[in-house]
């Protein structure tokens, strides 16, 4: 009886190793046809490894950034969206908002940009780039404030 039941244990574990080594795997593939700017490919991988591992943070993280460059805004949002829910160290956090700051700025939805930057410099009050971004959205809101007055 006890035999039957170590046996199990160590088909289960093996079983989730597996699964994670083939999820790393994706993961590597992924980043490799990032760095060649093969972003399309990219994504799939990254979607690959979701499927052996829905909660990976590297992969949904990495997802959402060849969502960004193949210009699929919302989507990365979307992905974004859903590790900011998660629970991941407030580091891992701070990055997801400072990415979302990106996609918002980058779709010109400046509040929504200055939002997420904030939040991220809450998380990490030392992350330059994210201030640079904030002051950077922040100045044409700004500038889109003033041509909205100039117009009337």
């Amino acid at each position: 009886m006890r035999t039957k039941e170590i046996i199990s244990f160590l088909l289960v574990l093996l079983t989730l190793s597996v699964s994670a080594q083939t999820e790393r795997k994706s993961i590597r593939q992924g980043n490799r046809e990032f760095k060649k700017n093969d972003f399309t490919n990219s994504e799939i991988s990254y979607r690959k490894a979701l499927e052996k591992n829905p909660s990976s943070y590297k992969a949904n993280f990495n997802l959402a950034d060849a969502l960004y460059k193949q210009d699929k805004q919302d989507e990365a949002i979307k992905q974004l969206e859903g590790i900011s829910s998660s629970k991941v160290n407030d580091l891992q956090k701070s990055n997801v908002y400072y990415n979302m700051g990106n996609s918002y700025l980058k779709q010109q939805k400046l509040k929504e940009s200055i939002e997420s930057y904030k939040k991220a410099l809450r998380l990490n009050p030392n992350d330059n780039e994210a201030k640079y971004n904030l002051a950077e959205a922040q100045r044409k809101l700004k500038q889109q404030q003033q041509q909205q007055q100039n117009d009337k």
